[in-house]
């Protein structure tokens, strides 16, 4: 973006709020703040009169280029893989923002949002993750995955056909959410090249970097707390919780609604990310992992930890002991 503005003759420095101060190269600081970000893309497209800039930045995103997440998802063993691991790390590359992937009879979607922020007229940063990940489909399957289709919120545009040439999809425009769609066929179809030796030990290391990516306000972590610490009692209810927080369970829920969180999907990421990191430590008798998880039996923990890792939990432990 910046060697954009500077090839069009603009002062990186004079667009938004200036180059945000943890981009600048001696800044330690590796992250920028989402808010800054998102303010200077939509500046920089209006100052190069480019209404399409983030989509063509994206487009020219290579999976390399956005480090370990970019690796994790090149040695996925399939598309759908690939971004359910990027569902599960993004917060490794981008704290504030949420993707989600559905898969449906014939397809698989994958949207882009930041819920925490308002996007109203703002649809440069959205447009930028949907490049990516184009570039991520095309950049994995080539030629094979056909004409995908793209689907923007913001209204049609005065030249449409602009934006369409530049992907090279189906697009359509004024849609509730920045998403791409691709065929049930490529979701599922095998990435060549990627190194399933590799991908434990990616998986490994992108955990490892969620506990040093920025976390969670104050009140998220709280629940995610007492959630992990009432889980050997059987599973916590909203209510319990709430009471523990001294609010009622009505507040606690709008509370969450605020953060678009499911009280039932923070249980769920809690006890995936609790089992993967029990299940690694080859001390931990699989009973103990299910019984500190509030699995009542072992058989349930086992058709869970399946289901989340796509191996049994004994396979995963020699994958990660290998």
């Amino acid at each position: 973006m910046i060697a954009s503005l500077d090839g069009a003759g603009i002062d990186p420095h004079k667009v938004g709020r200036g180059v945000p101060e943890s981009h600048q190269r001696e800044t330690a600081g590796p992250f920028v703040q989402l808010a800054d970000f998102v303010d200077y893309l939509e500046d920089a497209a209006q100052q190069l009169k480019d209404p399409a800039l983030g989509l063509r930045l994206g487009l020219q995103t290579p999976l390399q280029g956005l480090g370990p997440l970019g690796f994790l998802l090149l040695n996925s063993p399939t598309f759908s893989a690939a971004f359910e691991n990027a569902q599960n790390y993004l917060r490794i590359h981008q704290s504030q923002a949420h993707i989600s992937v559905v898969k449906e009879v014939d397809r698989m979607r994958i949207a882009y949002a930041t819920p925490t922020m308002p996007t109203v007229d703002r649809f440069q940063d959205g447009e930028y993750s949907v490049g990516v990940l184009v570039k991520a489909l095309k950049t994995l399957f080539g030629e094979a995955v056909g004409t995908p289709r793209i689907e923007l919120r913001r209204p049609s545009p005065a030249n449409p056909g602009h934006f369409t040439r530049l992907t090279e999809c189906e697009l359509a425009f004024a849609c509730p959410q920045d998403a791409l769609i691709v065929d049930g066929a490529i979701a599922e179809a095998p990435i060549t090249g990627a190194d399933a030796e590799l991908l434990p030990v990616l998986e490994a290391h992108a955990r490892h970097l969620l506990t040093l990516a920025p976390g969670d306000d104050e009140l998220t972590q709280r629940v995610r707390q007492m959630i992990a610490q009432a889980l050997p009692q059987g599973l916590p209810r909203l209510g319990e919780i709430a009471g523990q927080l001294a609010m009622s369970e009505r507040t606690l829920q709008r509370r969450l609604d605020e953060r678009q969180l499911s009280f039932n999907r923070l249980i769920e990421d809690i006890r995936q990310q609790l089992a993967r990191a029990y299940v690694a430590q080859s001390s931990m008798q699989f009973s103990e992992i299910a019984f500190l998880l509030g699995y009542s039996e072992l058989s349930a923990f086992g058709r869970a930890f399946r289901r989340w890792s796509g191996s049994s939990p004994s396979a995963f432990r020699q994958q990660q002991n290998v």
